[in-house]
């Protein structure tokens, strides 16, 4: 649990990894390709992913930015977030797929933000 995090009743703690982003001028369609290769991948190898409970990507149509892309990771806790987190070094098939997307992505329209639920 997060330093501090002191409350009783408190069973588990999640923990979300929200990106948003949007692609650069004439580029939605690589950026497309890329995050369908990223989770094909994930499909292909979930032994890799065991720390990820699911993942949600959704395009916004209505409000806000059109075409901006909202990806949402869902973890049991910060540590299995961590584990995820190491398959960046350790898996070059991944990371590249990774590279690519940052080179397709906005910079200006580019955040995370990292949400910590208790339940």
């Amino acid at each position: 649990m997060p330093r501090g995090w002191i409350e009783e009743g408190v069973k588990r703690v999640g923990f979300i990894n929200i990106g948003v982003y949007s692609a650069k001028p004439d580029k939605d369609g690589e950026l497309r390709n890329v995050l369908k290769k990223i989770s094909q991948y994930m499909k292909e190898n979930p032994d890799k992913f065991t720390a990820l409970k699911s993942r949600k990507l959704y395009t916004r149509h209505i409000g806000g930015v059109f075409g901006e892309y909202v990806d949402m990771w869902e973890f049991g806790s910060w540590e299995e977030y961590a584990e995820y987190s190491k398959i960046y070094g350790a898996d070059s098939t991944y990371a590249g797929y990774w590279s690519e997307l940052v080179e397709l992505v906005e910079p200006s329209t580019h955040s995370w933000t990292n949400l910590i639920e208790a339940g």
